[in-house]
């Protein structure tokens, strides 16, 4: 396993777009990975802008002006205030926490920013678009059906908007100081920070040193982690989800398989809760701070905010104090787990393969077919060539015989016979070619 620094002048904040080596950044919060692109896009929070890193870690900023403020339009000249998180849809549309602006932003496929929801005050309050009202944003996550899902910590609840803008409450009922095991809004989720969904549709949420469940029916259960955890200096523990110690974990990630992967803030390290329930630290040196690449176990990050991972297992991390991309290989599924997520690949290659194979067959089929049936006609038309020779010899050494017969005979009675032919025309054409012979051999003589 080894950490690289991906994107980022490490430890000197900035604001500079360009080559990963000279671009800078100033207060890194969250990551979205396009999975399609392994375009990366994150909300550099005291820049106030969206930057896009390429998968070559070329920097430039995706919107934003750089101004504070509460400003839609063209990407370029838009603003923000605080920006904490930011999801894509399936048609390509951003969506952006605006923290200190208490909405949800939008930006387009093509570089137009609107609010999405939120009217702008610290209030909490379902409905549609901007007469819905948020207390703070934090994380987002997207499910399947292009709904967005929001961590709103200071209410204690996890909010859900619809494609067109409806904001309902999934789940919290608003106190904030515990997480108690229930079903939706009836239940505490304490106060969630950042959130991400499984490849089976379930909700993680990091919430009071622990990771929260969330099904879809919004059954609410602890999934690793002891609740409010840390005691005094003991803030980590590997081991069983349930004896698990966190300490302000914040970014989440899923892989295919549906591991969870956690960058656990203030233990300065990068965790793994497998299905089964096993908590692992795959990063970093638990509970010291710092910056350094090289293997898992000695590399360090400094406050790490926000993770994604990609579809083979590499995993990128917002390293938030150091003020840089991270890249971690070798942290992702193990090979047991590869195997599964590549199964359904391998066997959609073979069934491909397998109509290549079967469509060559086809096309070998019709060409044979198709070479007999020219084969067959060769040999017709063979036989008809063949036919029309002899019938053709035929008719030659008939047409000799009267020709030697017309030859001896005067003009008189070939004229006279003529008349008697059917064929006038052939008659005519066989005396002016003995007239023809005739004057030849005068000539001649």
């Amino acid at each position: 396993m080894s950490v690289t620094t991906f994107a980022g002048t490490a430890s000197i904040p900035g604001n500079k777009d360009g080559p990963a080596n000279t671009a800078s950044f100033r207060d890194l919060r969250d990551i979205f990975l396009e999975p399609t692109t392994g375009i990366m896009y994150i909300p550099d929070t005291n820049n106030l802008k969206v930057r896009k890193v390429m998968p070559d870690g070329t920097v430039s900023t995706y919107a934003g002006s750089g101004g504070a403020g509460n400003k839609n339009g063209p990407a370029a000249s838009a603003s923000f205030s605080q920006l904490t998180s930011v999801v894509m849809d399936s048609k390509k549309n951003l969506y952006v926490s605006d923290g200190l602006n208490y909405c949800i932003r939008k930006i387009d496929a093509t570089g137009n920013v609107t609010t999405f929801a939120g009217s702008g005050r610290a209030v909490y309050q379902d409905g549609t678009g901007t007469a819905a009202g948020f207390k703070y944003v934090n994380g987002l996550a997207v499910d399947k059906s292009d709904n967005i899902y929001l961590a709103e910590g200071v209410s204690g609840r996890i909010r859900k908007i619809d494609p067109t803008g409806v904001v309902t409450t999934f789940a919290g009922n608003g106190t904030t100081n515990t997480v108690t095991p229930g079903v939706g809004t009836a239940t505490a989720i304490g106060y969630p920070t950042n959130l991400v969904f499984d490849p089976n549709g379930n909700l993680y949420a990091s919430s009071n040193h622990c990771i929260v469940k969330i099904t879809a029916n919004g059954t609410v259960s602890i999934f690793a982690g002891v609740m409010n955890g840390p005691r005094g200096t003991v803030t980590w523990k590997d081991g069983p989800a349930s004896t698990a110690i966190f300490h302000y974990p914040a970014g989440l990630a899923s892989d295919a398989v549906g591991n969870i992967y956690v960058a656990d803030k203030s233990n300065f390290c990068i965790r793994k809760i497998t299905q089964a329930g096993v908590v692992t630290t795959i990063a970093g040196v638990p509970q010291t701070s710092g910056y350094g690449d090289g293997d898992g176990a000695s590399a360090k990050f400094n406050n790490p905010c926000g993770i994604a991972v990609t579809f083979y297992g590499d995993i990128y991390v917002s390293d938030g104090s150091n003020q840089c991309i991270r890249k971690i290989v070798g942290g992702g599924p193990s090979a047991s787990e590869m195997d599964v997520i590549m199964e359904p690949i391998r066997s959609s290659q073979a069934k491909a393969s397998m109509a290549v194979v079967s469509q060559a067959i086809a096309v070998r089929e019709s060409t044979a077919k198709a070479s007999m049936a020219v084969v067959s006609q060769a040999q017709a038309s063979s036989a008809l060539h063949e036919s029309v020779k002899a019938s053709s010899a035929e008719v030659l050494r008939a047409s000799g015989a009267r020709m030697a017969a017309i030859a001896t005979q005067p003009a008189e009675e070939l004229i006279q016979g003529c008349s008697q032919e059917k064929d006038v025309l052939g008659c005519i054409d066989s005396i002016n070619k003995i007239k023809s012979d005739q004057e030849l051999e005068a000539k001649t003589v």
